[in-house]
């Protein structure tokens, strides 16, 4: 007879305990300490199936990897040049953000190229799928759809089918008939996903995990998961806006920190191909406080306009409004100006944001954000032709960021002609003048004159 002990694993670490805990001892998160059952085997039995054969590495290296490709190119790119037979790819984000449509979207796809797609919605009905899929205007004949809460029971469909792509959606909403604990659990997720694993592994198949984030954004269930797959991307984005982001934060297949843009419609998610464009308007430069920033998501330099408005203001503590950044780096940019050059911003109200629902994380969007704020502090408008880039410290000095040279030939090829950044030994490029210090970044902007080419 086997014998049971139950024992609690935090959700959030991995941490291990015999007994209920608040507070997690290594992580100190709250409330993440979960009941499960270990079974313990009364004897140890033998190993099943055949020894694996051992492999030279010249000969592992002659087999070449032929990947599936979809028909969105920015995918593709994220994930490497197409997904590879026999690797677990798991898709997180927030309820609602869009992880299902893109599985429809990608399954049709896959249909087209003949190959077989079992598409398992443990959330919803195969009919409510159905009319979804009819709203996307989804169409697949050789797309199988089941609403299957038992993983036994979806293996049993998988095992008659033989499908090239599994797609399970979500790991949250099915469960192993074999465990008494309910779905979403620790040691739900993990045998599971274990299962799934061992189906792609054998029969050489893609699949697909959906799971749901938490308030943390981080994904719901033990962190051991990610480490179980083979690539992990992450959907990121306002439910409410229109542009969503997949990053990639592990791939075994290709880059990770990858990022592919896409705009949701109501014909389903479709890529922005040149996010430079469709984050920056036409005729910037007319009013006071917007300029361009030259940022870089995963290894790719784009283009995001900046705003900033200073107005006189009228309460007792002057306001602070900011979407787009983080809020302590703009109270930092602005605790800069204030200190350094005597910028009275004291009495104002400050209010910033990068249009376009994206959020930029990237440093180098500093010197952007103190241009943006100057230009409107003094009402003087920024040529339309400017672009900038560049961290900026304590004491004021402008520092260097990566990818220096791949930005301005971004900005360059996209027309924008005058540029600010950080200053390097070599001389600049003709029309991008490179600053040490924030004080040279304010005396540029007190001489600015719109469309004279003053820079």
């Amino acid at each position: 007879m086997s014998k049971a002990s139950r024992v609690y694993r935090c959700t959030e670490c991995g941490y291990t305990t015999s007994h209920w805990l608040g507070r997690c001892p290594n992580c100190d998160s709250w409330n993440t300490l979960e009941e499960i059952v270990i079974e313990k085997e009364a004897e140890r039995t033998k190993p099943k199936g055949v020894p694996a054969k051992a492999l030279s590495l010249n000969e592992i290296k002659a087999r070449s990897i032929e990947r599936i490709t979809t028909d969105y190119p920015e995918t593709d790119r994220l994930l490497g040049g197409g997904v590879v037979p026999g690797s677990v790819l798991l898709i997180g984000g927030e309820p609602g953000i869009g992880k299902s449509t893109l599985m429809l979207q990608l399954s049709e796809s896959f249909s087209r190229k003949g190959l077989k797609v079992l598409y398992n919605c443990a959330e919803e009905s195969v009919y409510q799928v159905g009319l979804r899929a009819g709203r996307l205007n989804i169409k697949g004949e050789n797309l199988r759809v089941i609403s299957e809460i038992s993983l036994d029971n979806a293996i049993a469909v998988y095992d008659e089918i033989k499908p090239d792509v599994f797609i399970v959606d979500s790991i949250q909403a099915v469960k192993d008939e074999s465990l008494p604990a309910q779905p979403g659990t620790v040691t739900q997720i993990k045998l599971c996903t274990s299962k799934i694993i061992d189906l792609a592994k054998r029969d050489n198949s893609v699949a697909f995990i959906t799971g749901h984030v938490t308030k943390e954004g981080i994904l719901a269930g033990p962190k051991t998961l990610e480490h179980m797959v083979d690539g992990v991307f992450y959907f990121e984005g306002d439910r409410d806006g229109a542009v969503r982001l997949l990053r990639s934060v592990k791939n075994r297949y290709g880059d990770t920190n990858e990022v592919a843009f896409m705009e949701m419609t109501s014909e389903g998610l479709k890529e922005i191909s040149n996010p430079s464009l469709f984050f920056v308007r036409e005729g910037l430069g007319s009013t006071p406080g917007a300029t361009i920033s030259v940022i870089i998501e995963g290894t790719r330099p784009i283009l995001v306009e900046v705003q900033a408005l200073v107005t006189r203001s009228v309460y007792a503590v002057p306001r602070r409004v900011v979407q787009g950044i983080d809020f302590n780096r703009f109270s930092f940019i602005l605790a800069v100006l204030e200190k350094l050059l005597q910028l009275p911003l004291f009495n104002k109200d400050v209010f910033l944001n990068i249009p376009g629902g994206i959020t930029v994380k990237d440093p180098a969007v500093d010197l952007s954000v103190a241009l943006a704020v100057i230009s409107s502090a003094l009402e003087i408008p920024l040529t339309s032709e400017l672009f900038s880039f560049g961290e900026i410290g304590l004491t004021g000095e402008i520092r260097q960021v990566m990818w220096h040279e791949k930005r301005i030939e971004t900005a360059v090829r996209l027309g924008y002609t005058e540029g600010i950044v950080p200053s390097k030994r070599r001389e600049e490029t003709q029309g991008v003048r490179g600053v040490r210090t924030l004080k040279e970044v304010y005396d540029l902007v007190k001489y600015v004159r719109f469309n004279v080419g003053s820079l």
